[in-house]
């Protein structure tokens, strides 16, 4: 078990390496840090102050987060895609083994879990095969 010096060590070093990846993206949130009232309980239990932020701010951190190259879920088709950029308030994604490209939600798109993906990759591939292709 750590102590609650331990906790809070490992809180602000997890908020220094959000930090730097959060200005690697550009994303500067206004109130970002150690929330001091969950630090001052007798055992604390640290919580990182994301804070609240502006329109713009909050689409640079979604976009950060479904970066291009990323595998998603998209909820409303229940396709799997790779995502290939962001316009007009979409996520643009291509499918696994290439093809046509379709818009998503924001809202209904998703990281994909290893399941997911072995099973769209499994997909894809028999789909190609199928058709007579070859993966």
């Amino acid at each position: 078990m750590s102590t609650a010096e331990e906790r809070i060590r490992e809180a602000e070093c997890v908020r220094d390496v959000l930090g730097v990846a959060f200005a690697g993206v550009g994303v500067k949130l206004p109130s970002f840090g150690i929330d001091q009232v969950s630090c001052a309980r007798e055992d604390p239990y640290p919580l990182i102050e994301l804070g609240r932020c502006d329109v713009a701010t909050a689409r640079m951190l979604a976009e950060a987060l479904l970066r291009v190259g990323s595998t998603v879920r998209d909820e409303e088709t229940g396709r799997v895609g790779e995502v290939m950029g962001h316009e007009g308030g979409r996520v643009q994604l291509r499918p696994l083994l290439g093809g046509r490209e379709w818009d998503a939600r924001p809202d209904r798109v998703r990281p994909v879990t290893a399941t997911d993906l072995l099973s769209a990759r499994v997909a894809a591939v028999n789909s190609l095969t199928r058709r007579g292709g070859s993966a």
